[in-house]
Order: C-alpha cells, then sequence, then structure tokens
C-alpha cells in the first residue's frame, strides 16, 4: 500500500469525559501513516480537556499529539484552525465525543490507493447500509452527486478524510455558520471535486446517540432547519440550484424539520 500523509483534526470544547477515548481510538489504529500528526484544537475549554489532551501527548510522543488553544469562536473556527495548522496533504475529522473504528486508517488510504482520482471519502457509522431517498441504498463505492447531497446529507464529519488543498480552494469552514457547516462545506467540494462515501463502518457515533434532536448543536432541530435553509440560499446564488429546485429543497427541508420535530417527540 502507498502511504499518504494525514493531519487528524479534533474540534474540542469541555470534552473531559469523551477527549481520552477518542484520541486513543486514533493512536490504535490498525495501520499509522509515516507522516502523521494529531491537531486537537481547544475552543476554550474551561474544565480538564486541555491537561488530559497534554498528558496523552507526553504519554505517546511517537504520534506528534499537539494542543493548539484558542477562545471560544464554535466549531466552524475550531476546524478552520485545524485545517490552516495541518502540516500533512490529507485531512481527516473526528469529533471529540467520537470513536475511530480500529481500521479506519487503513480502509480508507487502502481504497484510496485504489482509486486516486478520489478527492474526499467518508463512510458510515453503523454496520447499517447507507440508503438516499429517492436514490436507493447506495452500492459499496458511490460518487456523491450535489443533488444527493441535498436530499440527504452524508457522511458524518468524523468518517472523512479530504484532501487539505481542496478544503483550501472552497473556502474551508463558512465561520458565519453555527449550524449545518458541515453540508455547506460538502457541498461546495461536491460542486467541483471527487466526492466519495463507501459503505462500511468506519466510526462510533457520539456512543450511538441518533443523529439529531438529541444533544450538541445537532440537537436543535430548528437552528439546522435555518443551517439547512442557509444552504440552499448560498447553492441558489452560486447557481447551484435553479429556482424551481430551490423551491423543491425548501419544501423538502420543511417536511424533513416537521418529520424529525414528531420522531422526537415519539421518542421522548
Amino acid at each position: 500500500m502507498v502511504d499518504i500523509d494525514v493531519s487528524v483534526i479534533i474540534p474540542t470544547y469541555n470534552s473531559s469525559l469523551t477527549i481520552e477515548n477518542t484520541i486513543l481510538s486514533v493512536i490504535r489504529q490498525t495501520y499509522i501513516p509515516t507522516q502523521f500528526e494529531i491537531l486537537v484544537i481547544d475552543d476554550g475549554s474551561t474544565d480538564d480537556t486541555a491537561m488530559i489532551v497534554e498528558k496523552l501527548a507526553r504519554e505517546n510522543e511517537g504520534f506528534s499529539i499537539k494542543l493548539i488553544k484558542k477562545s471560544n469562536s464554535g466549531v466552524s473556527s475550531t476546524r478552520n484552525v485545524g485545517i490552516k495548522n495541518a502540516r500533512f496533504s490529507w485531512v481527516m475529522f473526528l469529533d471529540s465525543d467520537d470513536i475511530w473504528i480500529e481500521s479506519k486508517i487503513a480502509t480508507q488510504l487502502e481504497t484510496i490507493n485504489g482509486n486516486p482520482k478520489i478527492d474526499f471519502l467518508g463512510g458510515n457509522v453503523s454496520p447499517a447500509l447507507t440508503s438516499i431517498p429517492l436514490v436507493g441504498v447506495l452500492p459499496n463505492l458511490y460518487k456523491v452527486r450535489t443533488w444527493d447531497l441535498l436530499i440527504k446529507w452524508v457522511p458524518q464529519t468524523s468518517t472523512v478524510l479530504v484532501r487539505k488543498a481542496v478544503l483550501e480552494r472552497i473556502g474551508m469552514y463558512d465561520e458565519s455558520m453555527k449550524y449545518a457547516e458541515d453540508g455547506d462545506l460538502y457541498l461546495r467540494i461536491a460542486e467541483n471535486y471527487n466526492f466519495y462515501v463507501q459503505q462500511v463502518q468506519l466510526v462510533e457515533y457520539g456512543g450511538g446517540k441518533r443523529m439529531f434532536g438529541v444533544s450538541g448543536l445537532s440537537g436543535n432541530l430548528k437552528g439546522m432547519f435555518r443551517g439547512n435553509l442557509t444552504i440552499l440560499k448560498k447553492a441558489y446564488r452560486r447557481q447551484t440550484l435553479s429556482r424551481r429546485g430551490y423551491i423543491l429543497f425548501y419544501l423538502w427541508n420543511v417536511i424533513k424539520y416537521f418529520r424529525r420535530l414528531m420522531i422526537v417527540k415519539i421518542g421522548r
């Protein structure tokens, strides 16, 4: 397998209960590239997060664990700081309450080796196969179209491997967005580059919690809904969407919003 150089970016805020296991899931990978680093970007934590990261860095000097502290300004800004400080040509994201499957890096590097045209690669957060409404269950390796993303945002961020140059060219994360910032980034990448997802579980997501309406930013359904509408407006201005397409996906997001409200209400 041809090696690639990788920077892992872990944004964190008051994650003292989870950050150690998150970092250990990287250290315990079955394969580590020769050129490899872990960047933990602390978004102004007030708990023991920084102390835990520094302790792990001392105990695992061979893994180049670097802690970068910044004032609190949100996840988009935090990830952008990681991207700007990344030394290597490929970037992996990992949220501070997620755990990588131990073969995550090996699996994705093997896929990239076999498909060098890929610019962005994601996977699954459970054994269940990914499906997109109106499209169906995706094949093992699937090139995602912009309309696919507008129907359903895939993949989850902690599964992502992406070229740093691609992130820089499309302008990285929009720091004005507090919600749905991943979807906005994904759409801009898919508009111009080879955006793929693979049918393999790579992450244990947030302790098995549902992808929406539970906790964190994704728990604010109204905020996520408004964020998705912002994505549509930006896509319309870039002419990714026609006026008819804008109206269609606006209605689609209204339907998704009320459906999720019902799911959360029934689940309580």
